[in-house]
C-alpha cells in the first residue's frame, strides 16, 4: 500500500495537525512564554487547543489556491474524505484510515456532552450552597476551601462565603473573581478542557490544562494587583494558602476561583515579585488578530 497514505486528510486532521501544534507549543512555553503578559499566554493556549476543533469542522472550499500548491493531500471537512485504495478495508492501513475519519467526529461530540454533565454538576453542588445574596453577589455556606470563585459559562456569576467578605483582603479577592467573570473565564477553560479531552491521544493535554489554570489566575491576579494594590493581593494568597482541607468542593472545569492546588498558589505567590506586565492598547487588538489569523492559517493547511 502507498505510504502517501500518511498525509491523506483525516490523518492530517486526527493527527499530524494537532501534534505539530502542540509541539510548538511546548517549544514555545520553554524558551519565551515567560516573558509575556499572562493574558497572551492563556490566549495561546486556548488557541492551539482549539485549532484542530476548528479545522474539523470548518468548511473546506476546494478552490482554494492553496490546494494544488501543498506537499500532501488537500484537507477536507464536514465528513468528506478520500476515499481509502482499493482493498484498504482488509489491510490494518485501512482500519487505520477508517478510524481517523470516524474516532475524532465522535470523540468531540462525547467530550463535549461529558462537559455539559460536568457544568449542571457543578451548577447543583453551588446551588446548594448558596445562602443569600450580597448586591449582584452569591453567598456561599462555608465549605472546606473554597472561599470565593467565579461559576456559569456566559453568564458567570461570583460567589463568595461570608467569611471572605468580613475579611480585610476581601476587596482584592472580589477583584480578583471579577476578573474572571469579565473576561469569561469559565467558558475558556471549558471549552479548551472539552477540546484537549477530544483528541485524548495526542500527548501533552495535561501540561496544558494546568497552564491554562495558572496563566488565567496570575492574568486575574494582575487585574487586582492593579485595582487594590499587591498588599491586598498577597494577603489574600496569603490566607487561600493557609485554608485547610485543600478537597474542600471539587470544582469541575466551568468553575474558576481563588483557590488551587498548592502549586498553583506557589506560582502565584512567586509572581508577586514581578511587576505587572502592562498590556498597551495595540496589544489588546494585536495579539487576538495575530492568534485569529494563525488559525485561520492552520485551518487551511491542515
Amino acid at each position: 500500500m502507498d505510504i502517501g497514505v500518511i498525509g491523506y486528510p483525516q490523518v492530517l486532521l486526527g493527527l499530524w495537525g494537532p501534534l505539530a501544534l502542540r509541539v510548538a507549543w511546548f517549544v514555545w512555553t520553554r524558551r519565551s512564554a515567560g516573558s509575556v503578559a499572562p493574558a497572551t499566554r492563556s490566549l495561546v493556549t486556548a488557541a492551539v487547543a482549539v485549532a484542530p476543533l476548528v479545522a474539523l469542522f470548518v468548511p473546506f472550499d476546494p478552490s482554494t489556491p492553496l490546494r494544488d500548491a501543498l506537499p500532501w493531500h488537500a484537507p477536507l471537512a464536514w465528513g468528506i474524505a478520500l476515499a481509502p485504495p482499493v482493498g484498504a478495508e482488509r489491510s490494518p492501513i485501512g482500519l487505520v484510515l477508517t478510524l481517523f475519519a470516524v474516532v475524532p467526529v465522535v470523540s468531540v461530540l462525547v467530550s463535549f456532552s461529558i462537559g455539559v454533565v460536568e457544568v449542571m454538576v457543578s451548577r447543583c453542588r453551588l446551588a446548594r450552597l448558596v445562602t443569600g445574596r450580597r448586591g449582584d453577589l452569591r453567598l456561599i455556606a462555608e465549605k472546606g476551601c473554597l472561599t470565593a470563585c467565579v461559576a456559569g459559562l456566559f453568564v458567570p456569576r461570583v460567589y463568595i462565603t461570608e467569611s471572605a467578605l468580613g475579611k480585610s483582603h476581601a476587596s482584592a479577592v472580589i477583584a480578583h473573581e471579577r476578573s474572571h467573570q469579565r473576561r469569561l473565564h469559565p467558558l475558556l477553560k471549558w471549552t479548551v478542557g472539552c477540546a484537549l479531552r477530544a483528541w485524548w491521544w495526542i500527548p501533552g493535554a495535561r501540561a496544558m490544562r494546568r497552564d491554562l489554570v495558572v496563566s488565567t489566575e496570575l492574568w486575574a491576579d494582575d487585574a487586582a494587583r492593579r485595582s487594590v494594590g499587591d498588599r491586598a493581593v498577597a494577603s489574600a494568597l496569603l490566607g487561600s494558602i493557609q485554608q485547610t482541607g485543600v478537597g474542600g468542593l471539587r470544582t469541575a472545569v466551568s468553575v474558576a476561583g481563588l483557590v488551587g492546588s498548592e502549586s498553583v498558589l506557589e506560582v502565584r505567590v512567586a509572581a508577586l515579585c514581578m511587576p505587572v506586565r502592562p498590556r498597551g492598547s495595540v496589544q489588546r487588538f494585536l495579539v487576538p488578530a495575530l492568534l485569529l489569523g494563525s488559525l485561520v492559517l492552520f485551518v487551511l493547511l491542515f
